[in-house]
């Protein structure tokens, strides 16, 4: 779980998620429950993060030709 954490392995995060609260309802006295619920809610922020990041990315691809397209028309029509 540690190597996950440290190459920062988004996809794999959702198992770090159950790993956690696995763990800490084995072990309650491992984490608080501000840290349980701290360290859950970062991992699925980071994993919405990094959704968000990707399907904008995309997007911005298939636009770009599109933009690139009307600014070679606004230059001719110029």
């Amino acid at each position: 779980m540690w190597q996950v954490v440290q190459s920062q392995n988004v996809e794999q995060f959702g198992k770090l998620e159950e790993f956690v609260s696995v763990m800490t309802n084995l072990v309650p006295e491992l984490l608080s429950r501000r840290q349980r619920a701290t360290l859950i809610v970062g991992l699925r922020a980071k994993v919405r993060c990094v959704y968000v990041f990707v399907t904008v990315f995309i997007e911005l691809c298939s636009v770009s030709p599109m933009l690139h397209n009307l600014f070679l028309h606004m230059q001719h029509i110029s």
